[in-house]
């Protein structure tokens, strides 16, 4: 989310964004792990649940030290199916909530 990315930057904190398809989106993935295997984060957040599989496979390749999935929606749920229950236990470190109701 570019709002995001400067709302972060105006903290002096160093952001930047990447985009990312559908789950077919393989391509992507690589890219994403490029990207961060070049720029070495410490620490890498997820701001969409949807994208958690591709973009934490990325993360993985790159060997980022610590993947967060940021969740919002109540309906954001490993109840949502097989792939997201997957990628939540394999591919991220921690889950942060917007609502202690959600947790």
């Amino acid at each position: 989310d570019p709002a995001m990315a400067e709302r972060v930057a105006a903290y002096g904190i160093p952001t930047g964004t990447l985009r990312v398809g559908g789950d077919a989106m393989l391509p992507d993935a690589l890219r994403a792990a490029a990207v961060l295997r070049r720029e070495k984060p410490d620490a890498l957040i997820l701001t969409t649940f949807k994208k958690v599989l591709l973009v934490g496979a990325g993360a993985r390749l790159a060997r980022v030290p610590l993947v967060v999935q940021r969740i919002v929606l109540e309906t954001d749920s490993p109840a949502r199916g097989a792939r997201y229950r997957w990628a939540l236990r394999r591919l991220v470190d921690r889950i942060a909530f917007n609502a202690d109701a959600m947790r």
